[in-house]
């Protein structure tokens, strides 16, 4: 007697896409999501962006007749490289503070993700504190805070007072830095902070698996597990910082400077204009170092 196998003819089996068609797919589906952006950024900023290029190579002239524009070419670059005493000054300082706010910043959401995500109790809690600084964080908001000197208010606090009477006013002064800086840095961490939990969510549980099989520590799944597994989201959240940093107009020194030159009492809007394409040419550029530098140390699963 031989069994019959009764197969179901409408039953197909879908057959693996090929590269070429993936990535094909993944194109319009990119294309899709940023047409709304491209459609905005055509339609609202491209001329402005393209009048501030050209305004960078002129100086303005305000007459009762209007503006006029008189073409110097690259005179205005050359005084914002080689007579301007600010410029260069203010550039450095928010290289300096941005390198070092960057690896701060990152560990803190890092830790604070992990230990979200261990299921620990008040951590909805967490969440939406962490986050609470970006919902009150606007510009408007801060800038208030800041001119009221809000933050040595609440980091120089009385429980401070017997640390800066005992080392002095002069560490005091350092000390202080540091715990405003320690502020900031907790305040600007809450999308980086939900940025990780999600990445960490988004880890096959499969591989914790195999590595517990294996014979793996902690800090070793840590370590060749959820870093390669998280290293497309520490580059998102590394260039979101970045950008973050550099375009922040009430921690950048440079932004605060361009605005008092291009629209402060002397209205340099040529030489404001050399100096903010100095500064976007010098962020795009450190955006396709890292961009570069991502594609030999961040893993894509589904990929390889």
């Amino acid at each position: 007697m031989q069994a019959s196998v009764r197969t179901n003819p409408t039953m197909r089996i879908q057959k693996p896409q090929p590269k070429g068609a993936l990535h094909r797919r993944r194109v319009r589906e990119f294309t899709l999501f940023i047409l709304p952006w491209m459609i905005g950024f055509i339609a609202f900023e491209a001329f402005p962006l393209l009048q501030s290029l050209w305004i960078s190579f002129a100086s303005l002239q305000f007459q009762a007749k209007g503006v006029q524009f008189l073409w110097v070419g690259l005179a205005n670059y050359q005084h914002v490289l080689f007579v301007d005493p600010n410029f260069v000054g203010y550039l450095v300082q928010a290289i300096v503070s941005t390198v070092i706010e960057l690896p701060m910043i990152l560990t803190f959401a890092l830790t604070s993700a992990v230990l979200m995500k261990q299921g620990l109790f008040g951590t909805t809690f967490f969440r939406g504190l962490f986050f609470l600084p970006v919902v009150v964080g606007s510009s408007a908001v801060m800038s208030q805070v800041f001119q009221a000197g809000g933050v040595p208010v609440i980091i120089g606090g009385q429980w401070l007072a017997p640390i800066f009477h005992a080392v002095g006013p002069a560490i005091a002064k350092d000390i202080l830095y540091v715990f405003q800086g320690m502020a900031l840095v907790l305040w600007r961490s809450g999308v980086q902070v939900l940025l990780f939990l999600a990445g960490l969510y988004g880890v096959p549980p499969t591989y914790y698996e195999v590595a517990r099989i294996d014979g793996a520590s902690p800090w070793q799944t840590f370590l060749k597990v959820t870093l390669p597994c998280l290293s497309p989201v520490i580059l998102l959240v590394s260039i979101y910082t970045l950008v973050d940093s550099f375009t922040n107009p009430l921690l950048n020194p440079v932004l605060g400077y361009i605005q008092s030159i291009g629209l402060g009492g002397s209205l340099e809007l040529g030489w404001a204009g050399a100096m903010g394409w100095m500064y976007f040419l010098l962020v795009f550029l450190v955006l396709v170092v890292m961009f570069r530098y991502s594609r030999h140390h961040v893993y894509y699963a589904g990929e390889k």
